[in-house]
């Protein structure tokens, strides 16, 4: 009975890890794809001065959440 016990709790946890650690890799995933993006638009639109690039990017970023 202990023994279901403990591996139930073991179980639950290596679960909530797993899922700790995808929704993580999900989240990073989405930010570099949105830097990715931002960045595509600053070429695009051939802002050229850093600190421009810089606001413009810092823009964007905030925009898409």
């Amino acid at each position: 009975m202990i023994t279901k016990i403990v591996l139930a709790i073991g179980g639950l946890f290596v679960a909530g890890m797993v899922l700790l650690l995808v929704v993580f890799g999900w989240s990073s995933s989405n930010a570099q794809q949105t830097n990715g993006e931002c960045s595509m638009l600053i070429i695009e639109r051939k802002i050229e001065p850093a600190n421009a690039a810089t606001e413009h990017r810092r823009a964007c970023m905030a925009s898409r959440g």
